[in-house]
């Protein structure tokens, strides 16, 4: 048993101490050996990238959605304001009182979506400037 361990011990520090080309080739040699995809895409396209030298491109995400998740419950008034406001100035309808109510009652909650990000600035301010204490952007 513990020869077994050993050996364990042993191969595991050996896997450890490969660089990220050798794990890429061996995990595609075990792939072909088991008949199962270990690590999937990942490794065939980290194994690409390393062969090429290159990284793969980094794309910056170019559409956003602010979402309101949590707001002062002094500041409900205002959220709901602001809330009106935005749905107007964003050409997404025009939000009833109710309907506005509705929306702040069940966060968390896109306020709006697909816009630049500059535009999901703005109106992630607004919403803190009217007191809302948790505003992400996704």
């Amino acid at each position: 048993m513990n020869s077994e361990i050993n050996e364990k011990s042993s191969l595991l520090e050996q896997i450890l101490s490969l660089d990220l080309l050798q794990a890429a080739e061996l995990a595609k040699e075990l792939e072909n050996k088991l008949g199962l995809p270990l690590m999937g895409s990942y490794a065939h396209s980290t194994q690409s990238s390393v062969e090429s030298g290159s990284e793969a491109p980094i794309v910056e995400k170019t559409e956003y959605s602010v979402i309101l998740k949590e707001f002062g419950s002094d500041k409900k008034v205002s959220i709901i304001k602001a809330i009106r406001e935005i749905k107007v100035s964003y050409n997404q309808g025009e939000l009833t009182l109710k309907g506005a109510m509705d929306f702040i009652g069940s966060l968390p909650k896109a306020v709006v979506s697909n816009t630049s990000k500059e535009e999901a600035e703005k109106i992630k301010k607004m919403l803190i400037d009217a007191g809302a204490s948790i505003v992400e952007l996704e």
